[in-house]
Parts: C-alpha cells; sequence; structure tokens
C-alpha cells in the first residue's frame, strides 16, 4: 500500500519495470498511468487544483485501487471482473496495444476513480471536490497528443489512421474520456451517499459488472472495428518491452 503520490509513482515504475523485464503486456496501461500520475502531480504543484492535499489523497487511495489489483492478479487471486478482463487479455496477448491501453482506462476510470472520490470525500463533501475532479480532464487531455504519436511509432496502420484523421481521432480520445469521466462523477456521487459496508460493496460489484461489459467490447468491438485493428495488431513491433520502453520515454 502506498501513502503518498510520491510513492506511487515509483511503485507504477516498478510496475512498469518488472513488465519490461518479463515482457508482459499490462505494462502498455502501467506506463501510461505513470505518466497520468506525473502530469496530475506537476498539475498539483503548479496550483491547478483548488485543494492540492485533497487532491493528492484522491491520487493515493485511488493507485492504491490499481495497485491491489495487481497484486492480486499477481497471487492468482480474483481482481474482480472489469480488471480481471484487462489481465487475461494482456496475458494471452491477443489484442493491439490500443486496446490494452483502453482496458486498463476502462477498470481504473469507470470503476476505480469513481468510488475512490466517494471514498475520500464522503456525503455532502464530494460536491466540494467536483471541480477539481473536473480539472484532471484538461491534465490528462493534454496526453492524449503524446500517447497517440507513440502508438503512431510502433505501427504503421496506426500512423496512417493518424494521417487520414487529422485532429479528429485526439478530438474522439479526448471525449471518450471526458464521458467516462462524467460517469465516473456519477459512480462517486452514488457511492458517497451510501451510508453501510454492505451498500458500498452491493454498489462496486454493480459497477464492476458493468464495466466488465464495456471491457468485453474492447476485447471484441464487432466485425467492422475488427477489421480496422486487425492489420494495427499484426504491424505491431513483437518487442513488448522495447513498446513499453517508447510508451514510456518523453
Amino acid at each position: 500500500m502506498i501513502h503518498s503520490p510520491a510513492e506511487l509513482v515509483h511503485a507504477l515504475d516498478m510496475t512498469v519495470e518488472t513488465a519490461i523485464a518479463n515482457k508482459l503486456a499490462g505494462g502498455y496501461f502501467a506506463a501510461l498511468y505513470a505518466r497520468m500520475s506525473r502530469a496530475v502531480v506537476q498539475g498539483i504543484a503548479a496550483g491547478r487544483f483548488d485543494d492540492g492535499p485533497r487532491m493528492e489523497r484522491l491520487m493515493v487511495v485511488f493507485g492504491n485501487r490499481y495497485l491491489h489489483a495487481c497484486e492480486q492478479h499477481n497471487q492468482a487471486l480474483y481482481p474482480g471482473k472489469a480488471w480481471n478482463k484487462a489481465f487475461e487479455a494482456a496475458a494471452a496477448n491477443r489484442v493491439c496495444m490500443l486496446q490494452h491501453l483502453l482496458l486498463g482506462i476502462n477498470a481504473h476510470i469507470n470503476l476505480d476513480l469513481g468510488v475512490a472520490a466517494g471514498q475520500i470525500a464522503p456525503g455532502p463533501a464530494i460536491q466540494d471536490l467536483k471541480r477539481d475532479f473536473e480539472t484532471i480532464n484538461d491534465v490528462i487531455a493534454g496526453l492524449v497528443d503524446v500517447v497517440q504519436e507513440k502508438l503512431a511509432q510502433l505501427s504503421l496502420p496506426m500512423r496512417l489512421l493518424d494521417r487520414l484523421a487529422g485532429t479528429g481521432d485526439e478530438q474522439v480520445a479526448n471525449f471518450s474520456i471526458n464521458v467516462a469521466r462524467k460517469a465516473a462523477w456519477q459512480v462517486a456521487e452514488t457511492y458517497a451517499g451510501l451510508n453501510t459496508a454492505e451498500q458500498q460493496a452491493a454498489f462496486i460489484a454493480e459497477v464492476d459488472t458493468l464495466t466488465a461489459v464495456l471491457a468485453e467490447k474492447i476485447i471484441r468491438p464487432g466485425w467492422i472495428p475488427n477489421l480496422l485493428l486487425r492489420p494495427v495488431k499484426w504491424f505491431e513491433p513483437r518487442d513488448i518491452a522495447g513498446n513499453i520502453r517508447t510508451l514510456c520515454q518523453d
């Protein structure tokens, strides 16, 4: 368990290093999450949030949910439905890097973020968190271009799609993140209003089930999206460790 944003970044870096050493596709999301965490830490230092210490607490609770899921998976324990979908896909490595990233984002935003926010700001206090919660959108959206450039470096089809789409694909990515975070805010508001551990556990299980359904759609999006994603996967370098290092580079 980590207790500070600095410990979170260190733990994520260690997760990335382990993935590189063992050539694990789960390192794709870990690399993205480490980059996101550094961006939020920089945002806190720059005074972008109304309450920096509160945002640090959110980072810690939020990060511990991911690290706990990783620990459960590594110990052959069940990490929940949504994270299990992401970890199973990483182990099989039959989907492309973009899908690996989306599976991690899906579990961590659609499930973990709202629960973490509700935990640090229970009851009416959740409304005081809203503006800082929304500010994260701007911080994370700034990473879209960077990650997209990394994927384009690694995959010719991604590079071609990027050129054809222009800025449209970036707008779609930003929109998707914002949509996910709006859904996470609804989860946060609901969780914050629950009074008992039984109610909270039942709600987490419900959201986890819905998030796992979305994960399945990311893995099997239908035959038309598959026609586009298949060549992306085919042309990706087989060097998982090298791919992770590219995602980590500034």
